[in-house]
């Protein structure tokens, strides 16, 4: 009899024991749960960083060196009097491009290094997602393993009631690390979620700036080519190039009295209660040179067409200087209508016909992305700033024509296509800024 009572009362004292150690083990397994899980790829990601940091210090030496280059170019925006001051003009427009495009080049190098480390960090969260899993998965087998007992199960199985609260309390440690870990795995995956949205946006921000730096290398090749065309032109002679210019001067005059005339007669038949409200996306950065009308200087009205009696010169547009290869944009939903290129007037232009019956023109440009039919959104670039035409120095020409007057037509003097409207204020549907004003998007 005694021997059997040893038996049960050491069978006892050993499964309170393991008790016990069951409790312990699931104790400071909690603890280790509940314990911040290391990152993955720690020096990597330091690397990273700090080649981050060093590309962005180089960016924004760049940066700092090509807006000097912007400045000066359009300090100096005239029409050059010599072949010497044309082809200096043609070398600096040259070297700014080439610093525009430095620009970019470091931008791309910087992006795909944000890339780079979001996709580390992708890549970390995505294993600190499973070992939280892991982790709660374990748990929840704990708990398991203890889901059929009944309180006097629980009672029974330990000599004293503190042992019994032991346990109980060992349970509802289990079942708060499980929330826990779920309250922790919900932000891992937010986060994670986030991270995958930003990679997307540097992922679109660099096939914007791959294209971006296809379109500057584009202009740059043919800002050379046309100064090896002036100088064949020329053949380096001062008194050919003179006589080029006289030329040039004639053809235009000529061709804005065509202009103005034909649009003058449009005007006139303009109804201002048909004319649509609305507001427009900035064409384009840089600085406001010449705003629209009857302008009141001796550069309108020796360039222009009389107006105001003589007192003044009639621009149809809003000029806006800039750098050679500055990007132009769609100021409105539309489709392009048509885009053309010549010696004289606008020289390389494009049209976009708006939802509301308005068409924009876009004037004296470098380069044109866009095609006819091409749908357009508000904001697209849609073309690249330039001094192609009849043009002095680097700037956007942007026109705005009342709907069901715009049309292109052949010019008598020229032979080139010419668009041509009931031209309205651009300032109708711009926030309106005086001359020398920059306009920053």
């Amino acid at each position: 009899m005694l021997s059997s009572r040893f038996f049960i009362q050491a069978f006892l004292q050993h499964r309170t024991a393991c008790a016990f150690i069951l409790i312990a083990v699931v104790s400071c397994a909690m603890l280790l749960f509940m314990l911040p899980t290391q990152g993955v790829g720690g020096t990597e990601a330091d690397d990273i960083k700090e080649k981050i940091r060093q590309a962005e210090e180089r960016l924004q030496a760049i940066q700092e060196e090509s807006e000097e280059y912007k400045n000066e170019i359009i300090e100096h925006r005239h029409q050059a009097a010599s072949l010497q001051e044309q082809v200096s003009e043609f070398n600096h427009q040259i070297q700014g491009l080439e610093a525009q495009i430095a620009v970019t080049e470091q931008e791309i190098a910087t992006v795909r290094l944000y890339i780079e480390e979001t996709t580390l960090e992708i890549n970390t969260n995505e294993v600190l997602i499973e070992q939280r899993k892991t982790q709660i998965i374990g748990l929840f087998r704990a708990i398991y393993k203890q889901r059929n007992k009944t309180v006097i199960e629980l009672v029974l199985e330990n000599d004293s009631l503190s042992e019994f609260f032991d346990q109980v309390q060992a349970q509802e440690n289990i079942q708060q690390a499980i929330q826990d870990n779920i309250q922790a795995l919900q932000k891992l995956q937010d986060t994670l979620e986030a991270t995958r949205v930003e990679l997307l946006l540097d992922e679109e921000r660099l096939e914007k700036l791959e294209e971006e730096l296809d379109a500057q290398n584009q202009v740059l090749a043919e800002q050379k080519q046309v100064q090896q065309d002036l100088l064949a032109q020329t053949r380096n002679s001062q008194r050919s190039y003179e006589q080029l210019l006289r030329d040039a001067e004639d053809q235009e005059k000529a061709l804005n009295e065509e202009i103005f005339n034909l649009e003058d007669e449009l005007r006139k038949l303009l109804n201002p209660s048909s004319i649509p409200a609305g507001e427009f996306h900035w064409p384009t950065t840089g600085i406001v040179m010449q705003h629209y009308g009857c302008l009141h200087t001796s550069f309108a009205r020796r360039a222009y067409s009389r107006c105001d009696n003589g007192q003044g010169g009639y621009h149809n547009g809003l000029d806006i200087a800039a750098p050679i290869g500055t990007s132009i944009y769609a100021v409105a939903d539309g489709t392009v209508v048509d885009s053309a290129s010549s010696r004289y007037g606008y020289g390389r232009w494009v049209a976009v016909r708006h939802t509301n019956g308005l068409v924009s023109v876009y004037a004296h440009l470098s380069a044109v992305t866009a095609s006819p039919g091409q749908a357009v959104k508000r904001g697209d670039v849609i073309a690249r700033m330039g001094s192609t035409g009849f043009s002095t120095g680097s700037h956007l020409h942007f026109i705005v024509y009342a709907p069901n007057t715009f049309k292109i037509v052949s010019s008598r003097r020229t032979g080139t296509k010419v668009p041509i409207g009931g031209t309205v204020d651009p300032f109708n549907y711009l926030s309106h800024t005086a001359v020398g004003a920059r306009i920053r998007l």
